[in-house]
Order: structure tokens, then C-alpha cells, then sequence
């Protein structure tokens, strides 16, 4: 259907979705609300409406137009001439759907509409919806609603982008975080670093893993540990395959500067001595 189409029942229920809001609708300087989004300008208001009321053969009147002082101000001296509405309305059966607001302009788009200058200049103004041809503003509405969906649409990708850049931040910080884990226990095992370095290498990787692998790159502290770690696999008692001492022995042998050897002697010594106290 061309065109739109408006009668009382269709005028109440705009009154009725009208009355419904919380805020009063707005009238602009040449609808620069419809196009602010497009152009960059702000929009002030010129005016502010919320009641409506259908006169039969007339058409639909705002009753309670709160013009600001500039706008009522320059009505006065005929820099504006008219007030054009803005609405949307149904494309194939023509029904008005929406007022949206309106704008003061002196080019509308309307053939037979008061001048603003024969209406009412106190707050009661009746400001005439009549007659106009709609289609700019119902496109022009169209798009801003598209507009709107469309930046929803990425809003919600971009999250989903967030998200994900978080899960993989976390998997890389944990993978991180046993590398550096790795290389520690491996230093320790191989005395490239002793237990009182623990908590300074895992400083040193969590800002720079690769200083703290350039810092493991180098032999043993105590060559002659290293004999003992040939094989990595321990018994159910905590010892190696081939020293017969614990890792803590062996760390207490890195701590000393004493050999597998001389450890095993010395615990042979501590026991003889015990044994000798003991009979």
C-alpha cells in the first residue's frame, strides 16, 4: 500500500503506547534527532510533548507542547514556520505504528499544515499531525533500527572474541607455568641450581622464561652429583636406581660440597657412633 493511514482508533492507540513512556517525546530543529547517528551533530530540543488528541476531519494534535525559550523565541520572529512528525507505520496495510517525535522545519513535508505562527503559543499549542509524506523518515527510521542490530550483532561478537582470548590467555599461562615448573625440577635434579634458588628462578621466569633457561644453560654445580642421577627413575622409597641416597641426601651433598661417597661413609660413622652410645 502507498502512503499511511490514521483514524481515532488508530490515534488512541498511539495516544495509549504514548502515555506508556516514561519520558516526554521530543521536537527537534529539523529532525537532526533522525540524523545525529549519521552527521555527528547533537540534536537539542526545541519543544517537549507527550499527550495527543484526535480531532475528527482535522487529524492527530500534541495538547501539551512545552516549547524551550529559544525555540518559542524564534517561532515568534518566523525563523520557524512549521512542525513536521516523524512516525513509522505499517508497509502493507499503511496503519501508523509509531510516533516517534517531531521537528521544527521550514521545509516539510506536508501540503495543507498550519504554520506554526496560527497556533497556540502557550504550553496548550496544538501542534497539527495530518498530512505528510512519511517515507524519508520511515526509511530513514528503517536503517537506524538496522543500524542498531547490526552494532548489537558485533557487541556480541566481540565479546565472544574476549572470551575466547581469555580461555586462551589461561591454557598459555598454565602451560607456562609447568614449563617453568619442568626446567626447576629438572635444575634441581641435575644441581644446575639448589633449593635456595627455587623461589628466585621462578621469579626470574615469570618475567623472563627465556633469561632463566640461559641461566640453567650451564653444568652442574657439583660435577660429582651427577653420576648418581644417570637414571631418573626412583623406587617406592624415594632413592635412585644406582646411589642408594635420597634426593634430599643428594641435595644436602650439593649443600656441602661432600660426594656420594663421603656422605655414605659419614652416615656409616653417625651409625656406628649411635650404636656405640646405644650399648
Amino acid at each position: 500500500m502507498d502512503g499511511w493511514f490514521i483514524d481515532a482508533e488508530i490515534a488512541a492507540e498511539l495516544n495509549e503506547k504514548i502515555k506508556m513512556r516514561n519520558v516526554r517525546l521530543p521536537i527537534d530543529y529539523e529532525h537532526q534527532s533522525m540524523l545525529s547517528a549519521f552527521n555527528g551533530k547533537p540534536a537539542p530540543a526545541a519543544g517537549w510533548f507527550k499527550n495527543l488528541e484526535w480531532r475528527e476531519g482535522e487529524g492527530l494534535f500534541a495538547v501539551d507542547v512545552e516549547w524551550t525559550d529559544k525555540a518559542r523565541e524564534m517561532i515568534k520572529t518566523g525563523e520557524y514556520r512549521y512542525l513536521s512528525p516523524v512516525f513509522s507505520y505499517h508497509p502493507e496495510t499503511g496503519v501508523i505504528t509509531n510516533l516517534l517525535g517531531a521537528g521544527i522545519t521550514n521545509t516539510p513535508g506536508l501540503d495543507s499544515i498550519a504554520p506554526l505562527s496560527a497556533l497556540k503559543a502557550e504550553s496548550a499549542t496544538h501542534a497539527a499531525v495530518k498530512t505528510t509524506d512519511p517515507d524519508p523518515f520511515v526509511r530513514l527510521d528503517a536503517l537506524m533500527r538496522e543500524n542498531r542490530e547490526i552494532m548489537v550483532a558485533l557487541h556480541a561478537k566481540a565479546d565472544e572474541a574476549a572470551k575466547a582470548q581469555r580461555e586462551v590467555t589461561a591454557i598459555r599461562q598454565k602451560m607456562r607455568a609447568s614449563e617453568i615448573e619442568a626446567l626447576i625440577e629438572d635444575a634441581l635434579n641435575d644441581v644446575r641450581i639448589l633449593p635456595a634458588h627455587v623461589e628466585a628462578a621462578r621469579r626470574l621466569a615469570s618475567t623472563d622464561v627465556e633469561a632463566l633457561k640461559t641461566l640453567l644453560d650451564r653444568p652442574p654445580i657439583f660435577p660429582a652429583l651427577l653420576g648418581m642421577q644417570s637414571s631418573r627413575m626412583r623406587d617406592p622409597g624415594g632413592t635412585t636406581n644406582n646411589s642408594g641416597l635420597t634426593t634430599e641426601e643428594r641435595r644436602i651433598c650439593a649443600l656441602t660440597g661432600r660426594t656420594p661417597q663421603q656422605f655414605v661413609e659419614l652416615k656409616r660413622t653417625f651409625a656406628a657412633e649411635d650404636s656405640g652410645l646405644t650399648d
